[in-house]
């Protein structure tokens, strides 16, 4: 719960400090807008349909990336995986980190000269890129590069702590949840809603697209080609988890062969509870999955998006937002204890904050405010 209470604070932070006003910027996120773009003169008819479509366009892009990752997986492109989403990552923490950081210190009236600026960031993007992808180094890597971080790490080639991992998939949901309060109104809360619908149907459906990754990756023993925030196992030292079935009695596991990591930010990863692997030999289930909870980085984004959008309009709307949507990923794990595999986190909690925010901002509070302010409620 902490970490992805801490995303979504520090996404209504950056919003109230940001874009207070809700503004919206078509062209921040584009692929959003492709079809319809909201304007205050729209009806509520044209902003809904035009939502709706625009939803729609985005969930089959996000179904396309995702269909795409799979056959990539399937035919062993991991350099390619790699590749790609280590240059989406650099983006994400130079280019992208650098925009906030310069609009915080021109709103705090701070002045940093731009060589140090660019110095911070390149250090901060290759630390997050190798705690997010570690993989073995290159010899010439480690006899060329001896000077920057890059080099210091090169030379020294050893796991990446969980919890810097763990802060830079964090952090990646704040910027990319960030970057998506800036959808128009209407499309924000009708594209919540179709993507809690798609992840629903991605996870449970037999071939769906999340649900077919995960099959395969545990056919193969191998880590899911995904962003996912793993929390610290309970019964073992962390290891960078394998997907894997538990073996039936008396059988050996297949050897491992080497994972993958990747994501495509905009896609809701199932929740996935590892079950422990068995040594005392007793039966363990079908689809048994890694031990310790891990969490999809998109469930952080939508999360933290939508209580983003509600530090728009009030905080009230803020606050019962965020209680419904913590009570919807408490009920995803209690359910994710009764059936043990992996399960669509987004749909209970998009429900919820949705409900609670609309029902805040339509019911309570014009009762509340009133009585506030004639001192007939604290």
């Amino acid at each position: 719960m902490a970490p992805v209470s801490i995303c979504m604070a520090i996404t209504v932070l950056l919003v109230k400090a940001l874009n207070p006003e809700g503004t919206a910027d078509t062209t921040t996120v584009a692929i959003a807008t492709l079809a319809y773009q909201e304007q205050d003169t729209d009806s509520a008819g044209q902003k809904l349909g035009g939502a709706l479509l625009n939803a729609i366009i985005f969930m089959a892009v996000i179904a396309g990336m995702t269909f795409v990752l799979f056959l990539l997986f399937k035919w062993g492109c991991y350099k390619l995986i790699y590749g790609y989403m280590g240059f989406a990552m650099l983006n994400i923490f130079f280019f992208f980190t650098g925009a906030l950081v310069l609009q915080l210190l021109r709103l705090i009236g701070l002045h940093m000269d731009l060589f140090s600026l660019a110095f911070l960031l390149f250090n901060f993007s290759v630390l997050g890129i190798l705690s997010l992808f570690v993989m073995p180094v290159p010899v010439l890597l480690k006899q060329s590069y001896t000077v920057w971080v890059l080099g210091i790490l090169s030379l020294f080639v050893m796991p990446v702590p969980l919890l810097l991992k763990q802060s830079y998939t964090v952090w990646v949901g704040i910027c990319v949840a960030y970057i998506f309060t800036h959808i128009p109104e209407w499309t924000s809360w009708v594209l919540l809603v179709i993507m809690a619908l798609y992840d629903l149907a991605a996870v449970l459906l037999p071939g769906g697209p999340l649900k077919i990754l995960v099959e395969l990756a545990i056919e193969r023993q191998q880590e899911l080609p995904a962003l996912i925030y793993e929390s610290r196992p309970t019964q073992r030292p962390y290891q960078r988890g394998m997907w894997r079935r538990q073996p039936p009695t008396g059988s050996s596991s297949s050897n491992a062969a080497d994972g993958s990591s990747s994501a495509a930010v905009g896609s809701g990863s199932g929740l996935a509870h590892p079950g422990s692997s068995s040594s005392d030999g007793g039966e363990g289930s079908e689809g048994e999955l890694p031990d310790g909870i891990k969490l999809g980085l998109g469930d952080f984004i939508f999360y933290s998006m939508l209580v983003g959008r509600a530090a728009m309009y009030d905080m009230m709307t803020v606050f019962a937002s965020y209680i419904a949507v913590i009570s919807g990923l408490g009920i995803t794990l209690m359910l994710l204890a009764l059936y043990r595999k992996a399960l669509p986190a987004l749909p209970v909690s998009i429900a919820l904050g949705v409900l609670f925010y609309f029902l805040t901002r339509l019911v309570m509070e014009p009762f509340v405010v009133p009585l506030s302010l004639n001192m007939a409620y604290y």
